[in-house]
């Protein structure tokens, strides 16, 4: 207002004069920039209040102070076939126990096999019986009824890239079925299982794997804050990588490990029996507390569950209560 009717400066000298001009540079307000903010209106946030989801593994939630942090990039790292996959898939069991809606993207299982697995690890030992093919060999089944029951449970509480839809000539970029499953559907945790397979349904057009790399985790830690969920990435290790930090054996480019919040490893160690691995927690952006040296942990081959010291390897889930209740049983599950 201290322009009056003028349209610059030399305008207001030649009307109002010198005391005018001076009074329009006094009172000038900095234009603000967008991309600045001041430090003294950033939100103050507790660490230990910001919102979690359980691993399922104690020890790991010790460390973490609670689980893995919204609003961030978590990865779990391993070798192939050392089993990143399926502890992966037991983060996912724990986030739908705690009601939040998940969407995964599986690069190397059919539809039918990862929901499999989530079955098999929701199901528990207990629920789990031997049965006899027609060669007389036997396998570990779920019963018609419990199947049923751990369906109706996370029945739209865990949603699926469907893999049947990538010879689709209209398939959506995999970023974008992210943020559609988010907004549309709700989804809290998204587990993208895995990083090489994942970038090969990403939109853009560059051709050099490890840019590729670099600008697809850039983009999912930005979709992570702006949403605030929970990102889980999997990730393969190098073959053969001499570096002694962890976080450099990520395979790919630098920046994965650089904008991950939290990073889990999953590996082979020495003198472990041949169901045991080494878990590991390389880094821990929130609070810095690591775990380097690893802790073991047990995988139980009937229910593919992951456990170490103080888990309980046959917990129950909320689907058993939910069927005891549907069934009007009071003490266990019907078996077909």
């Amino acid at each position: 207002e201290d322009y009056l009717d003028c349209k610059d400066a030399n305008e207001i000298l030649k009307k109002y004069g010198v005391e005018q001009i001076r009074k329009c540079i006094e009172n000038a307000v900095r234009i603000p920039v967008k991309q600045i903010i001041d430090l003294a209106d950033v939100e103050d946030e507790n660490p230990y209040l910001v919102e979690k989801l359980p691993t399922g593994i104690s020890e790991f939630d010790r460390i973490l102070n609670g689980g893995l942090p919204f609003g961030g990039l978590a990865i779990v790292a391993g070798k192939r076939g050392e089993g990143k996959s399926t502890v992966s898939s037991q983060i996912v069991i724990n986030a739908i126990e705690k009601k939040y809606t998940c969407f995964a993207y599986s690069g190397e299982l059919p539809n039918r096999a990862f929901r499999s697995i989530i079955d098999f690890q929701a199901a528990g030992g207990m629920h789990i019986t031997e049965a006899t093919n027609i060669n007389g060999k036997s396998y570990n089944t779920i019963s018609k009824t419990n199947k049923e029951l751990i369906s109706a449970w996370y029945r739209g509480k865990c949603l699926l890239y469907d893999n049947g839809c990538l010879d689709d000539d209209e398939t959506i970029g995999l970023l974008t079925t992210i943020e559609t499953a988010i907004m549309q559907y709700g989804a809290r945790v998204i587990l993208l299982d895995n990083l090489m397979t994942a970038i090969d349904l990403d939109e853009s057009n560059i051709s050099d794997k490890n840019e590729k790399q670099s600008i697809f985790v850039k983009k999912l830690a930005r979709i992570a804050l702006r949403y605030n969920v929970l990102i889980i990435l999997v990730a393969h290790k190098r073959k053969n990588n001499f570096s002694t930090d962890d976080n450099d054996e990520i395979s790919g480019s630098g920046d994965i490990s650089n904008l991950a919040s939290v990073i889990i490893s999953y590996e082979r160690g020495k003198d472990l029996g041949q169901f045991q691995r080494l878990g590991k927690i390389t880094k821990n952006r929130l609070f810095g507390n690591l775990e380097l040296k690893g802790i073991t942990l047990d995988y139980d081959q009937k229910s593919k569950r992951i456990y170490g010291a103080g888990d309980d390897v046959n917990r129950e889930f909320s689907w058993n209560t939910v069927g005891n209740s549907f069934y009007g049983i009071d003490y266990e599950t019907p078996f077909d």
